[in-house]
C-alpha cells in the first residue's frame, strides 16, 4: 500500500501456486561432481550455452526434454556426464529430481514466468537463472 494510491478494498493479492508436494528438502551439496539439473530443451532454454558454460567443469547434468543431434554431439565432445530424459514425468517424478539436483539452471533468453525456479527454491536449491523477462523476480 506504500507504493501504490489505489484504496486498499480494491487489490487482491494473488498469490504464486506451487504444489504442497514440494517442501523443503535438506541435501548436502556434492562439491565433487554437482548434479546439475536443466527444466525444457526448447529453443530459449539456451542449452548450447549453458553446456559450453560447463565445460571441465565436474558435475552431472540432467536434461528434461528432446536434445538435438549438436547437442548430444557438444556434450560428448566436450565430455560431459549426462542423462537426457525425453517423456513426459509426474509431479512426483519432478519432485524427486528437484530433490537429488544440487543445481537448477534455468538460463533462459526468454521466460514466461519460470515456475520451475519457484519450484526449486520451495525445495532449497541453488538456481542459476539468467537477468531477463520474469527470471530476476523470482
Amino acid at each position: 500500500m506504500s507504493y501504490v494510491r489505489i484504496p486498499e478494498e480494491k487489490i487482491t493479492v494473488v498469490r504464486i501456486f506451487v504444489s504442497e508436494a514440494y517442501k523443503y528438502f535438506p541435501k548436502t551439496f556434492n562439491k565433487s561432481q554437482p548434479d546439475i539439473l536443466q527444466i525444457g530443451t526448447a529453443h530459449n532454454k539456451n542449452i548450447d550455452r549453458t553446456i559450453q558454460a560447463l565445460a571441465e567443469i565436474p558435475c552431472h547434468l540432467t536434461i528434461l526434454g528432446k536434445l538435438n543431434k549438436a547437442q548430444i554431439k557438444l556434450l560428448d565432445t566436450l565430455k560431459i556426464k549426462y542423462t537426457n530424459i525425453r517423456h513426459a514425468l509426474s509431479e512426483s517424478e519432478l519432485n524427486d529430481l528437484y530433490k537429488t539436483a544440487d543445481i537448477v539452471t534455468l538460463i533462459s533468453t526468454t521466460e514466461g514466468f519460470g515456475m520451475p525456479i519457484i519450484e526449486a527454491n520451495t525445495i532449497g536449491r541453488v538456481v542459476l537463472t539468467s537477468n531477463v523477462t520474469s527470471m530476476p523476480e523470482r
